[in-house]
């Protein structure tokens, strides 16, 4: 409990994605003040760092969609420090230290520059459950506080705060992570003989069904997950708990 409010559960009650993000962005602008914010989860640090956030993240968020369409013209959605700390230090990183990060890139430069633009410099960013290649992450904007504001906050209240992440993002993947993927039955079950090494021909056998059947099955999940192979569907799929 913290002032009076058991984050520890406060989801457990929720099974549904928009209920879920609607109660977290409720309580994190009511408690402490947040005004946007952006979840993802990866399921390969080593993707997301070498092709790009937006390529290895599924993410959710409600950051202004102007600030958004033009992080994306100016080619800047896949430069943020902040979300590159958090994912290479583990580490929680309040986002006014980023001009101060001696090996901030160039273009993670031009992005905190739009950040100020657009009343985005203000916030924190949060490691959240981790593995040793893939985890989960939040960015919170918290618009309108000063830098020495948030500092505060996080010295005082950084233990609730966190706590209302991580009940949040366990929730949402055990709820958004399957519905945003939707594999059906089928799908799950050949991704599963796939877990175990067996080939097309003997899932079919197996199943008593087609070798084109399965093949089938195998390439709507490789698309509805945004996977190039089999191999890297069926480690999205186990990482993500959908199998």
């Amino acid at each position: 409990m913290f002032g009076g409010k058991d984050y520890y559960r406060i989801f457990d009650s929720l099974d549904d994605t928009d209920k879920i993000l609607g109660l977290f962005r409720q309580t994190a602008l009511g408690d402490f003040g947040v005004t946007s914010s952006l979840y993802g989860v990866s399921h390969s640090f080593h993707l997301a760092l070498e092709k790009g956030f937006s390529h290895a993240i599924e993410s959710w968020t409600d950051y202004p969609d102007r600030y958004l369409e033009t992080c994306a013209r100016r080619g800047l959605l896949d430069h943020e420090y902040a979300a590159r700390h958090i994912i290479e230090q583990r580490k929680p990183i309040i986002w006014t230290e980023v001009p101060a990060s001696s090996n901030a890139t160039p273009a993670e430069l031009a992005r905190w520059e739009l950040d100020n633009e657009f009343g985005m410099a203000v916030g924190i960013s949060l490691p959240l459950t981790f593995g040793p290649h893939h985890g989960s992450g939040i960015g919170l904007s918290m618009s309108g506080k000063s830098a020495n504001e948030v500092r505060a906050l996080w010295e005082e209240r950084g233990q609730a705060l966190s706590r209302l992440c991580m009940s949040f993002d366990a929730a949402m993947r055990r709820v958004a992570l399957p519905e945003r993927f939707a594999l059906t039955r089928r799908e799950k079950d050949v991704l599963t003989f796939s877990v175990a090494g067996l080939s097309a021909q003997q899932i079919a056998t197996h199943l008593g069904v087609t070798n084109r059947t399965i093949e089938g099955a195998l390439s709507r999940a490789r698309s509805k997950m945004g996977c190039a192979n089999t191999t890297e569907a069926v480690a999205k799929a186990i990482i993500f708990g959908l199998i």
